[in-house]
């Protein structure tokens, strides 16, 4: 098994792990020592996912999930802010610029957004976060 083989194998257990405990216990899952911390679910699945998600790719979901937080701030309905994420995500998964579990997770964390206005800001955490640690793992564009 090669490298690449092995990432993709990790990075399924990572996301696929993380998604259970979305599921059973969004707040839980999303608390900040789980997802922040060294060895949190930020930076095992950023670790994972590496070399098949390009900090570019990354940093535009990201831009745009930021843009939830200014919406909260402000006042304003920051579900329309989710709804636009939809079709950007599918059409950054159909260029295949995003691996499938990561659409996956990205999606399950605004499906989970909508409903509420704290686990909308613990996803721009999570993902900021994710971010970081991206660019930690893989200092150099790959």
């Amino acid at each position: 098994m090669n490298r690449d083989q092995k990432t993709k194998t990790r990075e399924k257990k990572a996301i696929s792990e993380f998604l259970e405990k979305l599921k059973e216990n969004p707040n839980e899952a999303l608390k900040d020592d789980r997802i922040l911390k060294p060895g949190g679910y930020a930076d095992r699945i950023a670790y994972e996912v590496g070399n098949n998600l390009k900090r570019t790719q990354l940093r535009r979901v990201f831009h745009q999930i930021k843009k939830i937080q200014e919406y909260i701030r402000k006042n304003k309905d920051y579900k329309e802010v989710i709804y636009e994420t939809y079709p950007l995500l599918a059409y950054n998964k159909g260029r295949k610029n995003l691996p499938e579990d990561f659409y996956k997770l990205i999606v399950e964390l605004l499906n989970l957004s909508e409903q509420d206005e704290q686990l909308a800001e613990k996803t721009v955490k999570f993902v900021e976060a994710l971010v970081a640690y991206h660019k930690f793992h893989y200092p150099k564009e790959t």
